[in-house]
């Protein structure tokens, strides 16, 4: 079959027939490319090639730059990958809460927060050391904007990143132990966009932040296996459980901070919740869950 000097027709079939499938647009560029090989019966390279490339995969070079121009083209920027999928943070600086991406990391790290952007800003990935400002990782973060963060603002930034990547590991190490993982997760990303969008609800963050620590720790109790696991959403009763098991645990100065009543998602004007509150439910869940990770990863070992 002879490829048409305009391709545009046979991308739309092939894009419309990955729509179906339910790829996500981030991912057809490169199904593409493959499907539009096993259309044509050629082989295609997926990416740039490095020199010295066969001369084969040269000559057909040219439809797989076409493919993809096309795609950035029609998508734009839907087709950008987000690396920290739903591992993000609310970081409260220079009086602003601030969405962080939580990048996906391989390798030796070493962390800094530093007013001094690099020149691609956004999520890291790779397998050498790196040298990673998280202060890149705030969403919608300018030069201009960084030189107003305090050493305050700088300190936050860098321990909410940490603590991000500690909580990242915990979900990672658990997810699939346990329904009870995958569904704290969920409630991790909105409690995060709770805050952090247009509209923030702060009512709603608080909940999100209770359920993802009330999700979590019913997770390990029924990973551990020796008990029932509770009813209800009072945070202690979970957290007595699992002291039972491991030996020490006591995170009840963070409980405190998380635990709400569930009238909190309907903004009672009586009973308002406000962005401080929001905000330290949401650190607190971070530590409860960096601490369980943490100390049943070290059982494990």
């Amino acid at each position: 079959m002879k490829i048409p000097d305009d391709i545009s027709p046979v991308l739309r079939e092939i894009d419309q027939s990955l729509k179906e499938n339910g790829i996500p647009p981030h991912s057809r560029p490169i199904m593409a490319v493959i499907e539009f090989g096993k259309k044509f019966h050629i082989s295609l390279p997926l990416a740039k090639l490095p020199p010295g490339a066969p001369a084969e995969l040269i000559a057909t070079s040219v439809h797989t730059e076409n493919i993809y121009r096309w795609y950035k083209e029609v998508y734009g920027d839907l087709l950008k990958t987000d690396f920290s999928e739903k591992a993000k943070v609310a970081v409260c600086a220079d009086g602003d809460l601030w969405e962080m991406r939580i990048p996906l990391i391989y390798g030796m790290v070493t962390i800094e927060a530093k007013r001094d952007l690099p020149k691609e800003t956004g999520n890291r990935i790779g397998t050498q050391l790196l040298n990673i400002n998280a202060c890149a990782s705030l969403a919608g973060i300018t030069k201009a904007r960084l030189q107003h963060f305090s050493d305050k603002d700088l300190n936050e930034v860098y321990g909410l990143f940490v603590v991000g990547l500690d909580v990242r590991d915990a979900f990672k190490r658990f997810r699939k132990a346990d329904p009870m993982f995958a569904a704290a997760e969920e409630d991790w990303f909105a409690a995060v966009g709770h805050m952090t969008n247009q509209s923030p609800n702060w009512g709603q963050a608080r909940w999100s932040s209770l359920q993802m620590t009330e999700k979590f720790m019913k997770g390990m109790i029924a990973v551990i296996g020796d008990y029932e696991v509770p009813w209800g959403h009072k945070l202690k009763k979970p957290h007595d459980i699992l002291a039972c098991s491991i030996q020490g645990l006591d995170l009840r100065h963070l409980i405190a901070e998380i635990q709400c009543d569930a009238s909190v998602r309907y903004n009672d004007p009586n009973t308002p919740s406000t962005r401080q509150q929001a905000y330290a439910a949401h650190k607190a869940s971070l530590l409860v869950i960096r601490a369980l990770g943490d100390l049943q990863y070290r059982q494990n070992r």
